[in-house]
């Protein structure tokens, strides 16, 4: 997003630039997660993120931008939230592109969950956020929905068709995550250990959670399970 905000003011990236701007945000990483990486691999690891943003500028959908193509176009950044209905919704698209008399709202991935359904509902929720934010039309049939994901080869290039029934599931899966999130807050008010919170479903998502010295689970997911059925939870 660094990248698309210098391009919107059409300043150039130099590669000298990317390696060393790559290289600034991976030792921070490293140091914040307390990673300790061989300069090698860092490099490596820096090669290959600068080949994917590199190849962003073959894409169908932002290769034009790179180009300076003509284009109507916007950044966004993720915690630019609208109001709906006393509710603050975080479906913000990276970028925004008017192009042959349509919006096409862009979501940028460097990874896919796997669960297509799902990310196409929550992808389909930023639909409600352009409908709902200031300089956008309220009209559905203005907009496109378009993502673009990283596979560990190439970008992967997907239009979303937008529907009545998809926009209605998108705001029922919005709510239902509401509806969570208000169970998880009653569970933390009535048991501030946190033992009464729900645990992963494997190990997988432990391993790079940022919590994890606070979570029920610090010593193995499996011996917290084991735990929690001892004491009839």
């Amino acid at each position: 997003m660094e990248r698309f905000e210098d391009l919107y003011q059409s300043k150039a990236w130099s590669e000298d630039y990317v390696h060393r701007r790559l290289s600034e945000i991976l030792t921070h990483e490293c140091w914040l997660h307390r990673l300790q990486v061989d300069q090698t691999k860092q490099k490596g690891m820096i090669q290959a993120v600068h080949g994917a943003m590199e190849s962003l500028k073959r894409t169908r959908v932002l290769g034009p931008l790179f180009r300076h193509e003509p284009r109507r176009w916007a950044y966004f950044q993720r915690f630019d939230a609208v109001n709906i209905g006393g509710i603050s919704l975080y479906a913000t698209p990276d970028i925004a592109i008017f192009h042959q008399n349509k919006w096409s709202l862009v979501r940028i991935r460097w990874a896919s969950k796997g669960e297509e359904q799902s990310e196409v509902l929550e992808d389909t929720l930023m639909l409600h956020w352009a409908l709902n934010h200031p300089g956008f039309p309220n009209d559905v049939s203005m907009f496109r929905l378009r993502t673009v994901t990283w596979n560990k080869r190439s970008w992967i290039e997907r239009a979303i068709e937008i529907n009545p029934t998809q926009l209605e599931a998108s705001w029922s899966l919005l709510e239902h995550d509401l509806q969570e999130m208000s169970w998880i807050r009653r569970c933390i008010a009535a048991d501030p250990s946190f033992d009464s919170l729900p645990l992963a479903q494997n190990e997988q998502h432990c391993r790079t959670c940022k919590h994890k010295q606070t979570c029920p689970a610090k010593n193995g997911l499996f011996e917290a399970k084991q735990r929690r059925r001892r004491k009839g939870q």
